[in-house]
């Protein structure tokens, strides 16, 4: 038996956004970029705009994103920012040189868990940005990648050693995984008393060849780190890079 083509349409149902129950929207919502959200639906209609409020919010700001998106988006985060738990950061970002530092100076972000900043320590306040960090008491899981050359730039070697004095012998309480992508030999760590942070994974990158005085810094990490399950090392040379790993 054909089914004639009114009577087809007739047995189609259309559904929409609108018709999803509040909990399937905030759920989905939650999975989406916070830029993406409110440029898609910033005052659609009032059901939305509260769901909007009670989700958590991702920031991701990339190379190519826009200074007009980034400020629509820090317009939104005066109103939003306690619900953001993690934020993916490039400084690079059109010609917004200190954008970490306006970031933290704007905001106060106090559930955030979640932190990776790219091409961070050459051009941000790293010394300010640091001190905002340690006030971050939930953060779990902090990247900062800037694989600028430490053998020309003497202002990335000293905010790394900044970083390992402030951040690394001293991390945030809740803080679990640490990645630091800046070479660098960390002489600091040689001194260091033996701690008990609750850091579980590290990764840092060192400069020059893995020879044996930085396989013995490897081993003041974990006397400073006594919770430590996994360490990775990255050993650049700028010639040929090698790769160590412990476990």
């Amino acid at each position: 038996m054909s089914v004639s083509s009114d009577m087809r349409n007739k047995m189609i149902k259309y559904n929409y956004l609108e018709d999803l129950p509040n909990e399937i929207l905030r759920e989905t919502f939650s999975y989406l970029h916070a830029l993406d959200l409110f440029y898609a639906l910033n005052n659609l209609n009032q059901r939305i705009s509260s769901i909007l409020k009670e989700i958590r919010l991702h920031v991701l700001i990339e190379r190519n994103t826009s200074r007009c998106q980034i400020g629509f988006l820090c317009e939104k985060l005066y109103d939003h920012c306690d619900q953001v738990i993690s934020m993916d950061i490039s400084n690079e970002s059109f010609d917004r040189t200190n954008l970490i530092e306006y970031l933290f100076e704007e905001y106060f972000f106090v559930n955030l868990v979640w932190y990776r900043f790219s091409s961070f320590a050459s051009k941000s306040n790293f010394e300010y940005v640091l001190r905002k960090l340690k006030k971050q008491n939930e953060v779990v899981y902090l990247n900062i990648d800037d694989m600028e050359s430490a053998e020309t730039d003497n202002a990335i070697r000293d905010r790394a050693h900044l970083f390992s004095k402030e951040i690394l012998l001293d991390p945030p309480s809740k803080l679990r995984h640490l990645i630091f992508r800046i070479p660098y030999n960390y002489p600091g760590l040689i001194d260091c008393p033996i701690g008990n942070s609750n850091l579980t994974s590290i990764e840092l990158n060192f400069y020059g060849k893995h020879d044996n005085k930085s396989i013995y810094v490897l081993i003041y990490v974990f006397r400073l780190h006594r919770s430590l399950r996994r360490i990775r090392a990255v050993f650049e040379n700028y010639i040929k890079p090698g790769c160590v790993y412990v476990g």
